[in-house]
């Protein structure tokens, strides 16, 4: 009761200061007292990635050699399997690509060529990994060229006789000298010939163009092994100055592709393919999967990505046992079986599945067209071709497991399940890397609106000086009703209608969590706990003070 009383004689305290202060004065007053009466609740943060579980790299889903050299690869240099046993995928897709395809009905087949991005820090030894697990590859390279090598010469110097004998006749007919049908008869002879260049499987960071005559001059097959990512930049426009992925959207679903430019012969690709495996930093897919062209025309959704959690400050290099030899030959055994085999019929062999092992497949596609809309709606363009990715790891699996062999044999339910198990970790971890490089327009504009509200120096403000703060990046107050309900829903910000009467319009205040008012030596501290973590490259209008900002 006394309480009450005291309450009262409180109360009536501050309406009768009202009286005795100017409009401002008691706007603050009434601003200092809504505050004290706020009950702020936890903070949840945007991005949740941070509680989001990294799945476990299936590895018993890999062939016998294949696994075994992905545990004993991974233990020696001192990284996760799931980086080991991604790229082992990429180079058995490399080997295999446009020599099989994969059958689930007449009119749906699936090639073997992979995408996959590695995702580690510049000290996650990703050049070792790709060195270590492309080894057979360059071996195979340089085995076959070697043997080749007095067929390519010979070849070499008949080529640049019959280009400098047909300059030659071409230069007598223009003087009248002879008749052009002996220069053409030349042409003739040089078409004639039989191409002998070296073999070449793999590339680097190439250019789009350069890419088209790679593929052109080696069975329209090539497969891209890099352990950065500037191939990204190159697909931006860093040369040319426009977006061009092209061959990168046909290669991988074998579309036929036409490429005219003037000055050049016309090139087409009726049938190729590509294979790549990158090893890249975080902030990279963060660009790759911010670029709205990649995302719009399917490219995002064509990469699995492998962001194990990182070993770096446990590994122990002394203690790390090499790569047993014969564990290392068998995979490289295995490896140059499949790359020395033959394509066969045009278009490659077409892989079959048992009866148990369609059910078991078109079960597992049923279940994900129903999760489209819901559970998977955030990275449909990859959600949307898991299915495919399926047919192709199990026509990888397939052949990893009975060698040149496996076109006699049709796929099994077995296969299939462990198909199933690498889709279903590359699944999660679309999921999981959605979900931190936030790719959401609306996450996206609350973060820069937090980082207006909190540059402000103020415990709270409405909505219009919100508003104002954030005309930079182009918003009005409409624009910044959507990212403050989020904002206010994860309990950032509380909105609190105005209370006071004066002459402007009532609006709504939004009270800052004072988690996120701490001094800035204590904000240095744990700031980062509570604000959210928007990878992607921020705006450029940001000035140096909000920069200091951590979101």
């Amino acid at each position: 009761m006394k309480n009450d009383r005291t309450q009262r004689h409180n109360t009536d305290d501050i309406e009768a200061m009202k009286g005795l202060l100017t409009e401002e004065e008691r706007k603050d007053l009434i601003i200092e007292e809504t505050k004290k009466s706020i009950e702020f609740k936890p903070i949840i943060p945007l991005d949740d990635s941070a509680g989001s579980a990294v799945p476990a790299f299936p590895v018993e889903s890999l062939p016998g050699a294949v696994q075994d050299f992905v545990l004993a690869a991974a233990a020696s240099i001192g990284v996760p399997v799931a980086m080991t046993g991604s790229a082992a995928l990429g180079v058995l897709a490399a080997a295999l690509q446009k020599k099989a395809k994969v059958k689930a009905k007449e009119d749906w087949t699936e090639s073997l060529c992979l995408y996959i991005l590695l995702i580690a820090r510049s000290s996650e030894r990703k050049s070792p990994i790709m060195r270590k697990m492309t080894k057979p590859i360059e071996l195979y390279e340089e085995m076959v060229n070697a043997k080749m090598a007095e067929d390519i010469e010979e070849y070499d110097n008949q080529e640049k006789f019959f280009k400098k004998k047909i300059k030659y006749l071409e230069g007598k007919a223009a003087r009248g000298v002879i008749n052009y049908t002996d220069a053409q008869k030349a042409r003739e002879e040089l078409a004639a010939l039989k191409p002998t260049r070296p073999l070449r499987l793999t590339a680097g960071d190439v250019t789009p163009e350069v890419l088209v005559n790679l593929l052109e001059e080696n069975n329209e097959r090539m497969a891209i092994f890099a352990a950065e990512g500037g191939l990204f930049g190159t697909m931006s426009g860093r040369y040319s100055g426009a977006v061009n992925i092209d061959v990168f959207l046909n290669a991988y679903s074998q579309d036929k592709m036409t490429v005219d430019r003037v000055g050049r012969r016309t090139r087409i690709l009726r049938d190729a393919h590509l294979t790549m495996v990158m090893a890249v930093q975080p902030h990279v897919v963060c660009e790759f999967e911010a670029r709205k062209e990649f995302q719009e025309l399917g490219l995002t959704g064509r990469f699995l990505y492998a962001m194990p959690d990182s070993l770096v400050g446990t590994r122990n290099s002394r203690e790390a046992p090499d790569v047993p030899p014969e564990v290392e030959a068998a995979y490289c055994e295995l490896i140059t079986e499949l790359l020395a085999m033959d394509a066969g019929i045009k278009g490659g062999v077409m892989l079959e599945m048992t009866e148990e092992a369609r059910d078991l497949f078109f079960d597992f596609d049923y279940d994900t067209e129903s999760r489209l809309t819901e559970d998977y709606e955030c990275i449909e363009p990859f959600a949307g071709k898991v299915s495919g990715t399926v047919l192709r790891m199990a026509g990888i699996l397939h052949y990893a497991a009975h060698g040149p062999r496996a076109s006699e044999i049709r796929i099994s339910r077995s296969t299939v399940a462990k198909a199933i198990d690498l889709a279903e970790y590359y699944l999660a971890e679309k999921l999981r890397i959605f979900n931190m490089t936030s790719s959401d327009a609306e996450t996206q504009a609350a973060a820069y609106v937090l980082k207006r509200t909190l540059t402000a120096g103020k415990d709270s403000l409405t909505k219009r000086e919100i508003a104002q703060r954030c005309k930079g990046k182009g918003m009005h107050a409409d624009d910044v009703e959507s990212p403050l309900a989020l904002l206010a829903a994860h309990h950032y910000l509380v909105p609190v209608p105005a209370e006071y009467a004066g002459t402007g319009r009532r609006s709504i205040r939004y009270f800052i969590h004072p988690g996120l008012l701490k001094t800035e030596a204590a904000r240095e501290e744990d700031h980062n706990a509570l604000v959210p973590v928007i990878t992607p490259a921020e705006p450029e209008d940001f000035t140096q003070e909000e920069r200091a900002v951590t979101v």
